[in-house]
């Protein structure tokens, strides 16, 4: 299994003491100001496209110096878009627009269901040499194992591999399948299943 190594990017130091989240409960985000959803998501090809989670980062109402990066995980979802050709019936539209509100609908349930996988808070402040919003303090981490388990960290850099597998389907290649996140030796895996991602690939 092939896999290349990009890092995640953080504001962190890659120093810290890790502790048990049962010292260190994740922040309570009921009520914070919540930015729009980005999308974990992974590409096969130019049409097929694989969504494994979300992101999203939250602002504390109380403190607007507070934030918090949420990066959960859901059901993955395998969508291969319809090419259709420059000349297309509003009909073909027509279709062409169902199907995409059919995933977005699907992706906003997914969404809702998903679990969180990583907390990241911070906090900033002013910078009275440029007016700008600096890094102020810790950057604090949660991070739950592939295995369930939780653990938590303060200025620890998370890292992201992409994974790929080899697939033969009239083609030997290989393709991305998912994501691997990492810190302190733990890791937590996003993947699609790979006979999925082969059907996409297969379907006229």
């Amino acid at each position: 299994m092939a896999k290349l190594l990009a890092a995640l990017f953080l504001l962190v130091i890659p120093l810290s003491e890790t502790v048990k989240t049962a010292q260190n409960p994740a922040p309570d985000l009921t009520g914070w100001i919540q930015e729009p959803v980005s999308r974990v998501e992974i590409t096969v090809s130019d049409s097929i496209h694989v969504y494994l989670g979300i992101e999203v980062e939250y602002k504390n109402p109380a403190n607007p110096n507070e934030f918090v990066r949420v990066i959960a995980k859901h059901v993955p979802l395998v969508v291969r878009e319809q090419r259709m050709p420059n000349n297309r019936l509003i009909s073909e539209v027509m279709l062409s627009m169902y199907a995409e509100r059919d995933v977005n609908e699907l992706l906003g349930k997914l969404s809702k269901e998903s679990d969180p996988i990583i907390f990241m808070r911070w906090h900033v402040k002013k910078d009275p040499k440029t007016g700008r919003d600096a890094q102020d303090g810790d950057t604090e981490v949660w991070f739950r194992k592939n295995e369930g388990d939780w653990i938590f960290d303060k200025n620890r850099e998370v890292l992201v591999e992409f994974i790929s597998e080899n697939v033969t389907n009239g083609h030997n290649r290989n393709v991305m399948v998912g994501r691997k996140y990492s810190m302190n030796g733990a890791y937590h895996i996003f993947k699609a299943d790979r006979k999925d991602i082969v059907k996409a690939m297969e379907e006229k």
